[in-house]
C-alpha cells in the first residue's frame, strides 16, 4: 500500500505544490497537516479540492481515486515518522 501511495503521489505530481519531501512549498506541509487531518478530511480535500486555496480536484484521476487509501497511508506514514525517506522503493 505504501508503494502504491508513493506511485500515486508521483503520478499526480503532488510535489509541484507540496514539495518533494512533503514539507510544503506553495501548498502546505503534508507532514504537518496529516498530524491533525482525519482520513475523511484528507480524502475529501484530495478528491474535491480546495479551489479557493489553489488545491485542484483529483476526483477525475482514475489512479488517485483507485489508490486514495494508499496515498493516505504513504503520507500518514511520512507524517508519523514511520516512513523516514520521501522516496520509497519496493522491499526486495
Amino acid at each position: 500500500a505504501t508503494m502504491e501511495g508513493f506511485r500515486t503521489w508521483r503520478a499526480a505530481a503532488c510535489d509541484r505544490c507540496h514539495g518533494a519531501n512533503q514539507e510544503g512549498m506553495v501548498g502546505p506541509s503534508l507532514i504537518a497537516s496529516l498530524k491533525t487531518l482525519s482520513k475523511q478530511d484528507f480524502t475529501t480535500t484530495v478528491l474535491e479540492g480546495r479551489l479557493a486555496k489553489g488545491m485542484p480536484t483529483f476526483k477525475t484521476s482514475p489512479q488517485v481515486v483507485a489508490h486514495i487509501d494508499d496515498l493516505y497511508a504513504y503520507l500518514k506514514g511520512r507524517s508519523d515518522g514511520a516512513i523516514t525517506a520521501a522516496k520509497v522503493s519496493p522491499i526486495q
